[in-house]
């Protein structure tokens, strides 16, 4: 493992480099809340001259597509890099209209910098998001068409461009202390070598409260298997219908409760990593046919869950209810009780 400080600008910024968002990574997630803090953090940074640290991003290298090209395959870290290329868009945008340059680039240096790749046969993305969220943001980028499909549209990726653009048009925008915030934002690279253990990694992201749900555990402990060199096979095949039936989700409540159940766990688990644990101890088998078996049972089991969940089923509706009430109760109790280092 290697780790060292740099500018968020130097990372994506680094020439020939292209981070990818691998497909057991969740779809882009923030919203309002999140870009709030980012840019208010961001401002702050401006007009203190005070560096802002936005925390470690881990990882890994990955085997490049393109001649001369250095993939970094994201482990975690993709929604504030996904963040701020959507700020640069919108950074894009309000240049071409304001005829203003950014630490001396132009709308069409800036997107090169930060936003594109020249490749032989055309531009590529310097980010490369999940496959549910690429072909929007290749449009705002400039490179690709509007999706014309409603899947292939990320709500949310056009919402926080717009939030950002909304941000810089309006009144009062002190561009001079935002080109001075954004000189000032600081991550620290976590790049994971082979001999270590991206699974123990992620899972202990989230041990150590970072926002990922229980199905985001999941689908990195399914792809992430040594018994598939393919990893894009399990998900074509299993889980990216999972995913599909679940799009309009809130928060992964459902799915949450569809692996709970799945388990056969019960309302005996109290919380959302208690969830995850179970699934793994029911998931305790050995070899790719196994695993795949147990892979396909899964994903037809959540998939007529949210059937059941979308057909109003009252039992199905009320295991659910049951469940959150009891973990309410027990999160209030363990809050009450203020054990040390809980």
């Amino acid at each position: 493992m290697q780790v060292k400080q740099t500018k968020l600008t130097d990372f994506v910024g680094a020439p020939d480099t292209q981070l990818v968002v691998p497909v057991y990574q969740r779809v882009y997630s923030w919203t309002r809340p999140q870009l709030r803090e980012f840019w208010d953090d961001l401002m702050e940074a401006g007009r203190t001259g005070r560096p802002h640290f936005m925390g470690m991003v881990f990882f890994s290298e990955g085997a490049s597509h393109h001649e001369g090209v250095r993939q970094l395959d994201l482990i975690d870290g993709q929604q504030r890099m996904t963040t701020f290329t959507l700020m640069m868009c919108a950074v894009c945008s309000w240049l071409a209209k304001s005829g203003k340059t950014f630490d001396g680039m132009g709308p069409d240096q800036v997107a090169d910098a930060f936003l594109r790749l020249a490749l032989p046969d055309g531009d590529a993305c310097k980010l490369v998001l999940s496959r549910a969220d690429a072909p929007t943001l290749r449009w705002l980028e400039g490179i690709g068409e509007k999706p014309a499909a409603d899947e292939d549209y990320s709500r949310l990726v056009v919402e926080s461009y717009e939030w950002f653009r909304d941000r810089m048009d309006a009144d009062g925008f002190d561009f001079d202390a935002f080109e001075r915030g954004v000189g000032q934002l600081y991550i620290v690279e976590v790049l994971m070598e082979a001999k270590d253990r991206q699974q123990t990694v992620f899972e202990s992201l989230n041990s150590k409260g970072l926002p990922l749900s229980t199905p985001d555990l999941v689908r990195n402990f399914l792809l992430m298997r040594p018994e598939f060199d393919d990893k894009s096979y399990l998900y074509d095949t299993y889980w990216s219908k999972v995913e599909d039936a679940f799009s309009t989700d809130p928060d992964d409540r459902y799915l949450a409760h569809a692996i709970r159940m799945w388990t056969g766990s019960g309302v005996a688990v109290k919380d959302d990593r208690g969830i995850f644990d179970a699934f793994k101890m029911s998931f305790a088998v050995k070899g790719r046919d196994a695993l795949e078996k147990r892979t396909a049972g899964l994903a037809d089991y959540c998939i007529a869950f949210h059937e059941k969940v979308e057909a109003g089923d009252e039992a199905t509706l009320a295991a659910c209810r049951e469940w959150e009430e009891s973990r309410g109760k027990a999160e209030r109790l363990r809050n009450d009780r203020k054990i040390f280092g809980d």
